[in-house]
């Protein structure tokens, strides 16, 4: 093989790896957003089923809250499931 095919070669599977590399990372975005998706829905099932109650549904936080961040005295962030975050201000006289 002279030197020429050879360059013409690399290039042309060093041009296919690069292809399959865009299309590897567009598969898994996909994948990632539709999980992301289902995630969504089923976040939204459980808020459309639940009947507000005057006591604190334990249960219910436990499948909906990942995470709980303190920013600050007075801020905290509630991170749910599907990366929904909510940022809650904290009254003094609540403290």
């Amino acid at each position: 093989m002279n030197a020429a095919d050879y360059a013409m070669q690399t290039s042309e599977i060093g041009n296919r790896l690069t292809e399959l590399r865009i299309e590897r990372r567009q598969k898994l975005t996909e994948d990632e957003n539709d999980q992301l998706l289902a995630t969504l829905k089923d976040l939204n099932g459980t808020l459309d089923e639940y009947e507000p109650t005057v006591e604190f549904d334990n249960g219910l936080f436990d499948e909906i809250v990942e995470s709980i961040m303190v920013n600050s005295s007075e801020q905290l962030t509630f991170k749910l499931i599907g990366g929904i975050a909510l940022t809650e201000q904290v009254p003094k006289k609540g403290r």
